[in-house]
């Protein structure tokens, strides 16, 4: 790994042997970073994601109700309604569900 490239993600460079540039953090990192514009298409595709979500129907606010209610952990609840986990915990906060 390019030791400009360890200093930037603010991991301890040890450079003694100079044909493996390891670090000192537990960090796994891939073997190559994607390039800068990579990295924004990449986040473009989240952020397009997160802008294409629907608010809550009140269908919705009631099904997520009953299946907390039942017992349905919130990751089935999100992948079933197509939500995020975050989006389901959030709206399980706000209905004032534990």
């Amino acid at each position: 790994m390019d030791a400009g490239i360890s200093r930037r993600l603010g991991l301890e460079v040890d450079d003694r042997n100079r044909r493996i540039c390891s670090t000192t953090s537990k960090r796994i990192l891939p073997k190559e970073l994607p390039s800068i514009e990579e990295a924004l298409q990449m986040f473009a595709g989240v952020m397009k994601a997160a802008v294409k979500s629907k608010p809550w129907t009140r269908e919705e606010e009631k099904e997520l109700c009953s299946l907390v209610e039942s017992g349905v952990s919130v990751s089935r609840i999100a992948r079933n309604m197509s939500k995020t986990c975050a989006a389901a915990v959030k709206k399980r906060e706000r209905l004032g569900q534990k």
